[in-house]
């Protein structure tokens, strides 16, 4: 999103007379500020913590600001009450004002991405010279061309185009396709309703391109109060009030330059005949995603990490995958009961209580079972990676030993985990297979996902595909 700084006038809802003057500013790294100066005689004491300030830029465009929480202030001269007041924003609305969180109800959301025109590729143009004068060139623009998935009765994705037009007559004329993601709903929603919708999309797309992404706008659409026109044959016309949306976002990772199409690990070209299906399949399992998304996520946004926590992050999501969907189970639940009864009246009563708590997870595979199931539910797929049954092998030692020792800290372990470029290696691999595993549970073939990294030349510069 657009950075900015803007002064303005400010006040709190229930002293609309009571004005402060002060700046707006929004910052991709500090999210919202608002410095506010004035006489603070009814905060004197407290500091000021509330859901809404109202306020207009010298322009007179109005703005709302929602969760609105002090973090600093200063003296201004001898009066305690003239004061500077800081405040952060956790959300701000251009474009209206609302008297509370409640009237902040969307129809649908626009967002554009940095890396969205090089994902999308949707082609509205096309050209041809005329039969009949052939110094005559012709060219077509189609506007509004859309993918659209409907991922669920209330809500609905869609990826659009518009046109930005630049003319510099008589030598020059450029239209450019700029795409955006609409998400529409069924009946007014709370931005906090969408936000869950945009960031299940924004991880969704992040995965695509492997990379970390963000919004660069985000402009949300309300139907006003209807209006009554005479002439109008008395019915009620809707209008539309736009509306911009500014928030503080997490860990970002600036990028000068777009991401090129040969290090995404699909496009919306692989994906547009199946766009719809794949969402429904993302947005109907994020839930039980949720966990392994988190954690894979928590590496992809943050190139700070240490790669110990890399990999502890990545082999964790491995085994919550495997524990919501493949079997958590080694044995079936009466036979393995009925091991349980043999063992306990085995032993003398005294150790019944210990001995119940130290096997209450026995029937749960292990580590190294949890892996091994992975890889052979995707063999064909993961060979690319691992290789042969041997390198298999190798792979699960390493990762179980390692996983083991930087858990556990056994000096046993110590000589059989990987550390350096071979750790380094090791959570690469292990982030791919995720992925591979986040691509099945999409709905994408196994032909495919075999296409996709194979092509993909990010992961053959780093070495990690076999030949």
């Amino acid at each position: 999103m657009e950075e900015f700084k803007n002064e303005g006038f400010w006040w709190f809802p229930d002293y609309p007379d009571n004005k402060f003057s002060g700046t707006l500013e929004f910052d991709m790294d500090r999210g919202v500020v608002l410095e506010l100066h004035g006489d603070f005689k009814q905060y004197i004491d407290r500091e000021i913590q509330t859901d809404i300030i109202l306020g207009a830029y010298l322009n007179g465009k109005p703005i709302t600001l929602y969760r609105c929480e002090e973090i600093g202030y200063y003296y201004s001269n001898k009066y305690n009450y003239l004061q500077k007041r800081i405040l952060s924003i956790r959300q701000v609305f251009i474009g209206a004002h609302f008297a509370n969180y409640k009237e902040i109800l969307f129809k649908r959301i626009i967002m554009k991405y940095m890396d969205l025109d090089n994902w999308s590729e949707l082609t509205s143009f096309a050209y041809w010279r005329d039969k009949l004068n052939r110094n005559k060139f012709i060219i077509e623009y189609q506007c509004s061309k859309y993918i659209k998935a409907n991922i669920s009765p209330e809500y609905t994705i869609s990826v659009v185009t518009e046109p930005i037009i630049t003319k510099q007559y008589p030598r020059k004329f450029e239209i450019k396709n700029q795409p955006f993601i609409l998400i529409e709903s069924s009946s007014e929603k709370s931005f906090e309703d969408f936000f869950i919708i945009i960031k299940h999309f924004q991880y969704f797309f992040s995965l695509s391109i492997l990379e970390p992404v963000y919004p660069v706008v985000i402009n949300g659409e309300m139907d006003k109060n209807n209006i009554y026109k005479e002439g109008a044959d008395h019915h009620n016309i809707v209008e539309i009030l736009p509306i911009e949306l500014y928030y503080k976002m997490h860990h970002i990772k600036r990028r000068s330059e777009g991401i090129p199409k040969y290090r995404m690990l699909f496009n919306l070209k692989d994906v547009e005949y199946i766009f719809e299906l794949i969402l429904i399949n993302w947005f109907n399992k994020i839930d039980k995603l949720n966990s392994c998304l988190n954690l894979y996520f928590s590496i992809l946004y943050n190139p700070y990490l240490f790669i110990e926590s890399e990999f502890i992050n990545v082999i964790t999501a491995l085994e919550i995958y495997h524990r919501r969907f493949l079997s958590n189970k080694e044995l079936p639940e009466d036979v393995f009961n009925q091991r349980i009864s043999e063992i306990i009246n085995s032993v003398e009563n005294k150790y019944e209580k210990w001995l119940k708590r130290k096997l209450k997870f026995a029937n749960e595979p292990n580590l190294e079972r949890r892996l091994r199931d992975i890889i052979d539910r995707n063999n064909s797929i993961i060979s690319i990676i691992l290789g042969d049954r041997d390198e298999v092998a190798r792979f699960i030692n390493n990762a179980v030993a390692t996983r083991n020792y930087f858990t556990h800290y056994d000096k046993r372990l110590e000589n059989k985990s990987v550390k350096g470029d071979e750790l380094i290696e090791l959570t690469e691999k292990l982030k791919i297979i995720i992925e591979i595993c986040f691509l099945i549970e999409l709905g994408f073939e196994v032909k495919d996902i075999e296409e996709l990294f194979s092509r993909n030349l990010k992961y053959h510069r780093k070495h990690l595909l076999k030949n």
